[in-house]
């Protein structure tokens, strides 16, 4: 056995304790990174005051883990039937939100903010067709 290969069970040891290490840190960090690129962009497009970003924030929070509790929830079942379910908890918590997040803007505000969900809902709707597409073959 030369020196390379007497190295390689280390190295698929260091590797898979990194993909660990990784995975742990993604878990914690998305949802919050995932709130912040959110709050940015509609920071961006609705002009939001600063007062306004400190109103959102807890509210986009808020969604984020309410949804994440839901997805984990149903993570083990990949079934119709738990999709079905989780969507009906997932619906009252996006209605919940959307009335908060326009309870804190103004009128011109308003207007970019259904925009910005009518798009939101055209991405969702592309992906679910992509999706069932490749199922389709």
């Amino acid at each position: 056995m030369d020196k390379a290969q007497s190295r390689l069970p280390m190295m698929l040891l260091s590797a898979l304790l990194a993909g660990i290490s990784a995975q742990a840190a993604l878990s914690a960090a998305p949802d919050s990174a995932v709130v912040e690129a959110r709050l940015q962009e509609a920071a961006m497009r609705l002009k939001l005051t600063p007062a306004q970003q400190e109103q959102l924030k807890p509210i986009f929070q808020e969604r984020s883990e309410k949804f994440k509790a839901i997805r984990d929830k149903h993570y083990s079942n990949t079934s119709r039937g738990a999709r079905r379910e989780m969507l009906k908890e997932a619906q009252p918590v996006q209605q919940d939100f959307e009335n908060k997040v326009s309870a804190v803007l103004d009128a011109s505000q308003q207007a970019e903010w259904e925009k910005m969900r009518q798009e939101a809902h055209e991405r969702l709707a592309a992906a679910k067709s992509a999706s069932d597409f490749v199922k389709s073959y």
